[in-house]
């Protein structure tokens, strides 16, 4: 096996098998309302980075995310009656700042994305639906960095959106090999009944909790 065969298998293993679990266990973290959720979340785009780079390539999308990391791991420093970040249902300033983040995301995305994109003579629909799903993940972890109870939903909303795309595209995503196919139904099912678990989590610790005088 030479380099560039090497360098591709670790990439698919990567991508389709330890950023998964990487990003299910900083789910649960992130569930269980603990901090350490934040650092397991940076470790993607990290490696994210580091396989770019050795692919020759670099992407300035993959920074995103470690910026909502950092807003994470800064918010939750304070502390509700129970000792963890305090949660709470969706606020008017909640949703205002939703609005700005995502104005904002689209036109970073947008500007990056789209041409490439459109360089490769893909359809709208795909550069909607690829603007949406990168609006919606870091929306997701932007709300979670809040402590937005809500913001759960769209974790949910993403999962069955991946798992629509497992079943009717299978054979353009390459998960027409049926070890693929039950990796990629497993993991879309276990994501989604963990943002569930996570918005029961949160819910339940809203009605319970306050945040502790600082």
């Amino acid at each position: 096996m030479d380099l560039a065969e090497a360098f591709s298998s670790l990439e698919t293993a990567a991508f389709w098998v330890l950023f998964p679990l990487l990003r299910m266990l900083a789910v649960l973290l992130l569930a269980l309302r603990k901090r350490a959720g934040w650092l397991v979340l940076l470790i993607e785009p990290v490696l994210s980075m580091v396989l770019m780079v050795a692919g020759g390539g670099f992407s300035f999308g993959v920074l995103l995310l470690p910026a909502i990391v950092a807003y994470g791991w800064w918010r939750w420093r304070k502390r509700a009656a129970d000792g963890r970040p305090p949660v709470h249902a969706v606020t008017r300033r909640d949703g205002i700042a939703a609005a700005v983040f995502v104005a904002l995301v689209l036109v970073f995305y947008g500007i990056e994305v789209v041409p490439m994109m459109v360089v490769h003579m893909t359809d709208v629909a795909a550069i909607v639906h690829t603007l949406l799903v990168n609006a919606l993940t870091m929306l997701l972890y932007f709300g979670l960095a809040r402590g937005v109870v809500e913001a759960w939903w769209l974790g949910i909303a993403l999962a069955l959106m991946g798992l629509g795309n497992v079943v009717v595209g299978r054979g353009s995503m390459g998960f027409d090999n049926p070890v693929w196919l039950s990796e990629g139904l497993a993991f879309t099912v276990l994501n989604a009944l963990l943002h569930f678990y996570g918005w029961a989590k949160w819910r339940a610790a809203s009605k319970e909790t306050a945040v502790a005088p600082e």
